[in-house]
């Protein structure tokens, strides 16, 4: 690509800027994919040009492995994000051929002067530009969509930064020659770069619950969350071959790794009724009879030399990390995290050296995620990567030491992509960037290999109208859906994520003319309610900058911020009828979650202190349901009280799944109930009385359902939850 004194262009109604990576119509920023963006630049460069599939594919995924149905995808994405309509179009389809930009392209200058130096095919890019002090003061990040906060502390902060001047080039070349010999004459790590990944997918089955690789890469093992139990498999990467290595049964496969000469699988067993069937087990990768070697249910890692392991051990509500013997003798505690802390995943150092931990802290106004690391010989911590408000799956050092590979949650979409992080610099570099959500990780031990869980939801809108309450789909397509309630005048509000943002939108009972009322920059889970008079909705956002509850009308014009609680994370609300009052759900930091009311002048109280999981107000807003577990029992109930004094009127021994709902007509409750098989709606009379089965649907989630106003209709968000096993490979180049 040539250099050029231009870095927007306009076409339509939109702007596209090259230099801040960012799409805007009007003025307002419109929300895009890192991956979609190129793919619409690409398109954009090349306008009236008909690009190919394969073009398209090598110029925009170059280095992945894809297929013709990702760029279809892609398009189709763009297509949304740019409203296109049969009368204006913007990407024309070339029938088995490709694409192509038909839209009129104006190149607009950009204010400031940069520079471009670019390498043929590789497209490295410097970019220079006058720079604010604030800017200056900040440490150089790839990534901007992810915090610009400076680098913590840590031991990898201590290399120093050289800056190296364009001219005298040839004293740097001698300098670098010198620098390959003595690379070549001692024994340096290769240096490990995402800029050439491949992906592969290595199951297709769906029912994984976690996967782990060998150490020499040549084989994976997971659960299998089976119909009828749980069971161990492994596979070999090379053939695909898989095998069964323990019966099903009826229990929870917490963990899972290899022995350090790849030939034995460890894994935990817990809450089966056959108490010998818990504790921690190892079996041979040919199968055979597994051989418990603790009765606790232990997860554990073993060192690099395979000569230690270590685990974390509950002691008193805290979190002991340890470092033993692989018979679990010899102990020595690493570090303790109060309940404040919850552990993500625990990995050792390649040097083994050092635990690292991806950890989410309670404070006394948010929760915050980072990455720290203890040495294994004991002494203070150190950060690896500085706190954020987003979740950190999982991390693992890559075998350079330089950079740690990172399942990170996207800022406003609740799935999680792969990053590769560099602690000296603060810089971000995506690994993977499409619509999965990658969950664990796990490194082979030449760090060339890994491989993740993809978890993807593919739901749809169903509507049941008639007695016998046959429910037909109105809405389906790329999106992910996770919400869906009615408004007053028979429409449907829903929240759905696509192109990595969740947003909320409006469409008729039957499926048309949807339109999207946020712009999706509200983070994730934004849970929508429709207020008690049906002519708003109520969701939770983070764009006051924490988590509260705003109220929108039904075409999106207007939002105010209905709630200002500090040390309180909200879940959910609902807004009473007199647009004022909410009951909302929410979590103060180390406490469970309960129900709040906040009144018209922001009083917030309790109501009661009770932990609550589903619940819902009464359509004449008097009464409070509610399902809470009992912290001794751990039995599961559902207790309806006066929302005036907070006295018990009726409590009933159902076990809602997740939602619990209000008829209309306020004489029932509406709950889902999930077996071995399948999940069920229940309607549950408040007189009493065994609960009454409204509908089944087989191996199939429910996120989410909600009555019409007239109570004559029912709609649901229903679809599958798919888990499978992806093989990412790394490029590994001298140091």
């Amino acid at each position: 690509m040539e250099s050029r004194d231009f870095y927007c262009y306009e076409f339509g109604e939109f702007r596209l800027d090259t230099r801040r990576r960012s799409l805007s119509r009007g003025g307002e920023g419109v929300p895009v994919s890192a991956r979609n963006f190129d793919l619409l630049l690409f398109f954009v460069e090349n306008g009236g040009r008909i690009l190919e599939h394969d073009e398209l594919l090598d110029k925009v995924w170059a280095g992945t492995f894809v297929e013709q149905a990702t760029l279809q995808k892609g398009v189709s994405a763009l297509r949304q994000i740019l409203a296109e309509a049969p009368e204006f179009e913007f990407i024309k389809t070339i029938p088995r051929r490709g694409y192509s930009f038909v839209s009129p392209v104006r190149a607009v200058p950009d204010e400031g002067e940069l520079v471009y130096v670019r390498e043929t095919e590789r497209e490295i890019t410097i970019e220079e530009y006058e720079e604010t002090e604030d800017e200056r003061a900040r440490p150089a990040t790839r990534f901007q969509e992810l915090p610009a906060a400076a680098p913590a502390p840590s031991r990898l902060a201590k290399l120093k930064h050289y800056q190296i001047p364009l001219a005298g080039t040839s004293i740097i070349l001698l300098g670098l020659l010198g620098f390959g010999i003595w690379t070549l004459a001692s024994k340096a790590r290769p240096v490990f770069s995402v800029e050439n990944i491949k992906i592969e997918k290595l199951t297709t089955r769906g029912d994984l619950n976690g996967v782990v690789i060998s150490p020499d890469g040549k084989y994976i093992a997971y659960a299998a969350l089976e119909n009828d139990g749980t069971s161990m498999w492994v596979q070999q990467i090379a053939t695909g071959r898989s095998s069964r290595l323990t019966p099903k049964m009826q229990a929870s496969f917490w963990f899972y790794t290899f022995s350090p000469d790849s030939n034995f699988i460890y894994y935990t067993v817990n809450r089966n009724s056959v108490l010998a069937q818990n504790g921690t087990f190892r079996i041979s990768l040919l199968g055979g009879s597994p051989q418990r070697i603790n009765e606790e249910a232990i997860p554990f890692m073993f060192s690099p030399d395979g000569t230690r392991i270590a685990f974390v051990r509950p002691v008193d509500g805290q979190l002991q990390a340890i470092a033993s013997g692989t018979d679990f003798s010899d102990e020595k505690l690493v570090t303790t995290f109060s309940d404040q802390f919850r552990l993500w995943s625990m990995n050792w150092s390649p040097d083994g050296k050092n635990l690292l931990f991806a950890v989410r802290k309670f404070t006394a106004h948010s929760t915050v995620h980072y990455i720290v690391e203890f040495p294994v010989s004991g002494g203070p911590g150190n950060i690896v990567m500085p706190e954020m408000d987003r979740q950190i799956s999982s991390a693992i050092w890559l075998p350079d030491m330089k950079s740690v590979l990172v399942s990170l949650r996207e800022v406003n979409a609740e799935i999680r992509q792969l990053w590769q992080y560099f602690p000296v610099t603060n810089e971000f570099r995506h690994v993977t960037n499409d619509s999965n959500s990658y969950k664990a990780l796990s490194l082979s031990r030449d760090g060339r290999s890994a491989v993740s869980i993809t978890e993807n939801f593919y739901g749809a809108i169903w509507v049941a109208e008639d007695a016998e309450y046959n429910f037909k789909q109105t809405a389906s397509g790329t999106s992910k859906f996770a919400a869906v309630c009615w408004t007053a005048d028979g429409r449907m509000i829903y929240s759905a994520t696509e192109n990595s943002v969740e947003s909320l939108s409006i469409m008729n009972a039957d499926g048309t003319q949807s339109r999207q009322i946020t712009t999706g920059h509200d983070g994730v889970r934004l849970y929508p309610r429709v207020s008690a008079d049906g002519r708003s909705v109520l969701f939770v956002s983070t764009r006051s900058g924490s988590r509260q509850l705003w109220r929108t009308d039904l075409d999106g014009r207007s939002f105010v911020q209905m709630t200002h609680v500090e040390n309180i994370q909200i879940f959910d609300g609902k807004l009473l009828s007199d647009n004022q009052t909410v009951v909302f759900c929410g979590e103060e930091p180390g406490r469970s979650a309960i129900l709040y009311k906040q009144t018209s002048d922001g009083t917030v109280t309790p109501l009661g202190r009770e932990n609550v999981d589903a619940w819902d107000v009464s359509p004449d807003e008097k009464y409070l349901a509610y399902s809470t577990t009992d912290e001794h029992s751990q039995k599961t109930h559902v207790a309806v009280k006066s929302l005036v004094d907070d006295s018990l009127v009726k409590a009933f021994d159902i076990q809602p799944f997740s939602h619990l709902r209000w008829t209309r007509d306020g004489l029932s409750l509406t709950f889902d109930a999930a077996d071995e098989e399948s999940k069920e709606i229940f309607l549950q009379s408040v007189a009493g009385g065994a609960p009454k089965l409204l509908a089944k649907f087989p191996a199939e989630q429910i996120p989410s359902f909600d009555w019409s106003f007239d109570g004559k209709k029912i709609a649901i968000v229903r679809g599958k939850q798919l888990n499978d096993a992806m093989l990412i490979n790394l490029v590994a180049t001298p140091n």
